[in-house]
């Protein structure tokens, strides 16, 4: 996931901290993919995530 990558290749744990979270929030404000069973695709979960941020 982009959160490990830049954990684990960047040692930028702030910023990974702050992907994971936004992705939680989108992910409780109802955010779905098709692959969890929604009709978001990648382009509306993408603005769905940097929303939070």
């Amino acid at each position: 996931s982009a959160a490990l990558m830049l954990r684990h290749a960047f040692g930028w744990e702030t910023e990974a901290v702050a992907l994971e979270s936004a992705v939680d929030r989108a992910l409780a404000e109802g955010l779905r993919t098709r692959d969890l069973g929604g009709s978001a695709d990648t382009a509306q979960a993408t603005k769905a995530v940097l929303a939070q941020i």
